[in-house]
């Protein structure tokens, strides 16, 4: 169909008002079609030749044919209305002059203008643009970033602050050396630089991947291809595990607690701190006896309070089947393990305090845990003297509306727990760390270990499905476990333990061992 088109009339156009001709009565109709879309060309005298609009069911383009070297090409213009990325729609007369550049551009070089774009957008991407498409692809993903890694995505970022306009390919390898050991060397941050280091390496590797499949799809040759921060790798800038190990030592930063000095007056603190704390304190205990990582322990819930649709998505305890499910962990595998009978009866005394309606396992302090009225304003809490007259309510705290998450920072238990045990450094991972160090000292092999930590495996696999053989074998390793590490703590053991267990002789007690009857030698007289 040709028209000679107008802004009114291409907007009026769509599969539900379609233009055509009319051989009984000599003019144009309008009606419905079926056609998926359709081209009407546009016959007005300012339009170059072969300049159309397509019209499809959620918008129109403007395209223009054109032979150039013997090959008909249909180029792509701009958009007409509807919706396409964020691309915004312009009048035909902008388009019509839109189409003759593109028209030239294509002329002088024999090749789709838009191509000729693609590959200039490729050749002139930023650092800016780079970091932007790379934290979309990761957001994008099946199991998009998590917050804390993309954290530290944005905190690698921020020290190329100053680079965010300039054109990746233009960046030399020297001046990214230079970078690495300001940050590395001058400031002393070298854990900080090599993750600054790696996240740029990953970001543009990123964009070149992207960019060749764009070529690929475009029948051309990339036109970026080269990583600077590959140069890192090259000169060695990176530590290596002996290096890290050493490094890690020196600064004391790696403390797991030692089971011939340091664990027993530990888990002895933490008992006697429950009394004060049972949140604080139970995490803490929890988490040493499973050798989770921090937010695994602190995100977990009552598996009676999940749906069981909902379960393959969520971290959970289940006291009937004794099991603990780790949903998503830090390798985006799933972890999932027996419960020992000790850890069983502390997550029992868990249960018997627990708030009712509260989903965590560890919850979040609620407001009712304060005394008296509190003034409210705008659902926030505002300065107690305010006037009454000030658009606000007094409320007891616990009426007050809010939503409750699970514990969110255990620093003041951990220090404490730490200060009273008169032990000098450890930190939260370093309960996995001694967690691991007992199954080295039970023997376990690295495959064993790695289970048992929620590591990947061979083949990346985390942890498949368990048979019940393998399930018996993993509680007997999980009640070794938890035998080994609560021995250094008499109290705490004699109190968790099985009735079937003998208890453990504790500080005050005194042991009195009875040996063979001491032979005496009769004189005689």
């Amino acid at each position: 169909m040709k028209l000679a088109l107008t802004d009114t009339l291409v907007q009026s156009l769509s599969l539900d008002n379609a233009p055509t001709w009319d051989e009984k009565v000599k003019k144009v109709v309008w009606k419905k079609t079926d056609k998926p879309n359709y081209l009407v060309y546009d016959t007005h005298r300012k339009a170059p030749p072969g300049f159309a609009v397509r019209v499809g069911a959620r918008g129109s383009i403007y395209l223009v044919e054109k032979m150039i070297k013997k090959k008909k090409m249909k180029i792509d213009v701009c958009l007409a209305w509807g919706k396409r990325g964020a691309e915004k729609p312009i009048s035909i007369d902008k388009a019509r002059e839109l189409a003759r550049d593109k028209i030239a551009i294509a002329i002088k070089h024999g090749t789709n203008p838009n191509r000729i774009a693609d590959e200039i957008e490729a050749s002139e991407l930023t650092f800016g643009m780079v970091w932007d498409r790379y934290i979309a692809d990761l957001k994008g993903r099946a199991r998009p970033i998590k917050k804390n890694s993309l954290d530290s995505v944005n905190k690698a970022r921020d020290k190329f602050e100053d680079w965010e306009d300039r054109k990746v390919r233009l960046i030399t390898g020297q001046e990214v050396l230079d970078r690495f050991d300001l940050h590395a060397v001058t400031k002393q941050h070298r854990t900080a630089a090599e993750a600054m280091g790696r996240w740029a390496t990953a970001a543009v590797n990123n964009a070149i991947q992207n960019e060749i499949h764009n070529a690929h799809a475009a029948r051309r040759e990339p036109t970026l291809v080269y990583n600077p921060f590959t140069i890192l790798l090259t000169k060695k800038k990176y530590r290596d595990r002996n290096q890290l190990e050493s490094d890690y030592k020196t600064k004391g930063v790696r403390n797991p607690l030692s089971f011939s000095e340091s664990i027993g007056p530990f888990l002895e603190a933490a008992w006697e701190y429950r009394k004060e704390n049972p949140r604080g304190a139970d995490f803490l205990i929890l988490d040493l006896l499973w050798g989770l990582r921090g937010d695994e322990c602190r995100s977990l819930k009552w598996r009676e309070d999940i749906p069981d649709e909902k379960a393959h998505i969520e971290r959970w305890v289940d006291l009937k089947n004794k099991v603990v499910f780790i949903y998503d962990g830090k390798n985006r595998g799933d972890h999932e393990f027996p419960i020992g009978p000790m850890a069983l009866a502390l997550l029992k005394l868990r249960k018997f305090d627990r708030r009712k309606g509260i989903p965590w396992l560890f919850e979040s302090k609620m407001p009712s845990s304060r005394q008296g009225l509190v003034y409210i304003k705008d659902g926030k809490e505002v300065d107690h003297k305010e006037p009454e007259n000030a658009g606000g309510q007094w409320l007891l705290p616990s009426r007050i509306p809010c939503k409750v998450g699970h514990y969110a920072d255990p620093s003041v238990a951990m220090d404490t727990v730490r200060k009273r045990a008169g032990i000098k450094a450890v930190r939260g991972h370093d309960l996995r760390r001694t967690f691991g160090a007992a199954c080295e000292k039970l023997g376990l092999i690295d495959r064993q270990v790695k289970r048992m930590l929620g590591h990947a495996v061979g083949g990346g696999e985390t942890l498949g499905r368990y048979t019940a053989p393998e399930w018996k074998d993993h509680m007997e390793r999980m009640v070794k476990i938890e035998k080994l590490i609560l021995k250094s703590a008499p109290s705490l053991y004699n109190a968790l333990r099985p009735a079937k267990e003998p208890e453990l002789p504790e500080e005050d007690e005194q042991i009195i061992r009875t040996g063979p009857a001491r032979k005496t030698r009769k004189t005689k007289s």
